[in-house]
């Protein structure tokens, strides 16, 4: 039985909502984990191959023109820088209108419920997979195929980004599920079935690439949206009403002043996301086409990476995160996982000078660690806002995260078209590292700024008793 919501346009205080229940506290949280696997197997699908799509696009693969006056051939790092451009473009193309639609998204999903806005998305994903899965070699003789291949990937990915972020409506729903005990393991298993889904992906694209049509691949991660929508729309909590959202805050400015600008534990928080979006943004922008130009990947080296990748995320959240939050507590975890996160960058950057892609591999697992920041950062966050404000804060925090994303891909295509051929090739992972370190020296501030909040709440709640009594 679902329990209701009373209350929900009181303001609490810190200690009072660090015990509150989630409004569905105490229902299943399996299909919130198992949409947010299929969510994430169609991503681990097809995420990697859209580079493979764009090389084949008239831009990219278009004859330059010479000194001389006649056009030739272009190089390969000329086809590669072209390709990056487009990937960017691409990509953010889907940040922009992502971040426009953020703020109203997240309006919708405190008024209306998680459901209908986590639909929308998979709606967005199925438009996305399809348009850009037509853009490959069709499967039959007579099959379509779009022309325009560059045009249509950047149309599908904003079509995506209006659609939103997967993420509001999962992190809101996987609160309204949780307890104060259970708030930290189910984020977590949130995190960690993504590890998972990246595992499965992966070795379904391989499979399904050895039929030599990376169409199957784009068609069977919209196979997958649908299937999302199905469940989505069944096994989810009920929507509930919930008017004390003004429609006000759809505004993505007014959203981000009014829900992070609250407090300085809000806004540590928000310059954090920012800056870890883009620091990651740079890396997984860049990494297909710099891995193929540097150590000459191919889909089928792609796949194995993305594969070890899934393998360390659930190991990293669902072992791992678990045992040093009991050991050492939230703050610690946080400041643990930026260090090892701007750490992996700084490697990321010194393995791509060598010859050596298997030391380049080897960073994924203090790469993988560090994502135990952002389960421990989301539950620390969230204590900081009422029941009824958690899509907003979703929705304040996707558009930080998202206005990260759609400055970092075209800041990576730059970076990388100009260095590529230099002496240092892997220079865009040297500036994710420098992007990320003020991210860690916020994490070690955080601390004492919680501190100082809670003694604040501590003398609130004294007055409050005192006037009462």
């Amino acid at each position: 039985m679902f329990h209701t919501m009373d209350g929900q346009c009181r303001r609490t205080s810190r200690i009072q909502r660090a015990s509150k229940y989630g409004v569905f506290a105490g229902a299943p949280i399996w299909p919130v984990l198992l949409s947010q696997f299929l969510h994430f197997v169609s991503i681990g699908l097809s995420g990697p191959y859209y580079a493979e799509v764009l090389l084949c696009s008239p831009y990219s693969t278009g004859k330059v023109s010479h000194v001389d006056g006649g056009p030739i051939e272009p190089t390969e790092a000329e086809v590669m820088s072209r390709t990056q451009l487009l990937l960017s473009v691409a990509n953010m193309g889907n940040a922009v209108f992502e971040l426009v639609s953020s703020a109203v998204l997240g309006v919708i999903c405190d008024r209306y419920g998680r459901w209908p806005v986590a639909v929308m998305t998979q709606v967005g994903q199925l438009v996305d997979f399809s348009v850009v899965g037509l853009c490959t070699k069709a499967i039959l003789t007579q099959g379509f195929q779009i022309e325009t291949i560059g045009a249509s990937v950047v149309a599908a990915r904003c079509v995506a980004g209006v659609c939103g972020n997967f993420r509001v409506p999962a992190m809101s729903c996987m609160a309204d599920l949780s307890t104060p005990e259970t708030a930290s393991r189910n984020f977590g298993l949130l995190g960690a079935v993504v590890g998972v889904a990246l595992i499965v992906g992966p070795l379904v694209a391989m499979l399904l690439l050895r039929l030599e049509h990376l169409r199957l691949v784009f068609l069977a991660s919209a196979t997958l949206n649908i299937v999302n929508i199905l469940i989505i729309s069944s096994c989810w909590p009920p929507a509930i009403q919930r008017p004390a959202t003004s429609w006000r805050e759809a505004d993505p400015v007014y959203l981000v002043r009014s829900t992070v600008g609250r407090t300085p534990t809000l806004k540590i928080y928000g310059v954090m996301n920012f800056l870890d979006a883009f620091a990651s943004s740079m890396f997984f922008g860049t990494m297909a086409l710099f891995t193929k130009y540097r150590f000459g990947w191919t889909k089928s080296n792609i796949a194995p990476f993305f594969l070890c990748f899934g393998l360390l995320v659930p190991l990293q959240l669902g072992v791992v995160l678990p045992l040093l939050l009991k050991r050492f507590g939230e703050p610690v975890v946080l400041k643990f996982g930026y260090g090892l996160s701007c750490l992996a960058f700084f490697l990321f950057f010194l393995t791509g000078l060598t010859d050596r892609p298997e030391l380049f591999m080897a960073v994924l697992f203090p790469f993988t660690l560090g994502f135990i920041s952002n389960p421990t950062q989301t539950v620390m966050a969230n204590r900081e806002v009422e029941e009824w404000e958690l899509g907003r804060l979703s929705g304040a925090y996707s558009i930080l995260e998202t206005s990260g994303k759609t400055i970092a891909p075209l800041t990576a295509a730059l970076l990388l078209s100009n260095t590529l051929e230099s002496a240092l090739p892997s220079f865009v992972y040297l500036a994710a590292a420098i992007v990320l370190f003020p991210g860690v020296v916020l994490s070690f501030r955080i601390a004492s700024v919680l501190q100082r909040e809670k003694e604040a709440d501590d003398v609130e709640l004294t007055e409050t008793n005192t006037g009462v009594t």
